[in-house]
């Protein structure tokens, strides 16, 4: 009976925690969709440490209808990195929007999204699929090597709410991105600060680079903000 309890207990925990790597800058975890990537909400907040947490999503697909939560809240505490494979992750929303993310930056963090494709997004109600609250101007976010495709509603809102003037070469970067088939804005910033001063664009920067945008609806908006637009077809 001793060694039955042993070995439920082991199954218990091979179950409910994430293989992860640990070193001084950075805590590194390894999502598999068929073992702890249900639990990502729970993962993404109690595993932020001082410097960044890494969440390697090693397989080539992911299905959001597994996720335990609809919604997954973060209040960044530390640097994020969602990062796919190689040959790029999907992220299938089966047409339904659970798992959509709603982070909140409060300090002067980085949030990176790397060979991540979001396909099949989908609702009738105002939800975005990535939303993300700015209320610090020294923020980074980079989004590379990503593809949106077939998602069927507006997908990354920008909400910067901060009141300093602050001039970056750019606060959201988009780079060697692809966007296909997609209807409703698929970027869109509202920055709050109400004309208070003339360089209001310059504390609020987009910068695509090496985008490719193919048989879109809706695309871009832009509120009190800079979009810069380099090399992108």
């Amino acid at each position: 009976m001793q060694i039955i309890n042993i070995l439920i207990l082991l199954i218990n925990s091979y179950c409910f925690f994430p293989l992860i790597f640990i070193n001084t800058n950075a805590k590194e975890v390894i999502i598999k969709n068929d073992d702890n990537f249900p639990y990502l909400f729970d993962i993404l907040n109690d595993y932020q440490i001082e410097n960044e947490l890494i969440l390697n999503f090693v397989d080539t697909y992911y299905n959001m209808e597994l996720l335990n939560v609809y919604t997954l809240d973060v209040t960044m505490i530390s640097n994020i990195s969602l990062i796919g494979n190689i040959n790029g992750t999907i992220f299938d929303y089966g047409k339904k929007y659970k798992g959509t993310f709603q982070i909140i930056i409060n300090k002067e963090n980085t949030l990176k999204i790397q060979n991540i494709i979001f396909e099949n997004f989908y609702t009738q109600d105002v939800v975005h699929c990535i939303k993300i609250n700015a209320k610090v101007p020294n923020f980074k976010i980079i989004i590379s090597n990503c593809t949106l495709r077939n998602n069927d509603h507006s997908f990354f809102a920008f909400d910067l709410d901060y009141p300093q003037q602050v001039e970056n070469d750019f606060h959201i970067l988009f780079s060697n991105c692809n966007f296909y088939k997609n209807i409703g804005r698929i970027i869109e910033t509202h920055h709050h600060e109400e004309y208070k001063y003339v360089d209001i664009y310059n504390s609020a920067v987009l910068k695509l680079n090496h985008c490719n945008f193919t048989d879109n609806h809706g695309v871009l908006y832009s509120h009190n903000s800079k979009f810069i637009v380099e090399n992108c077809m």
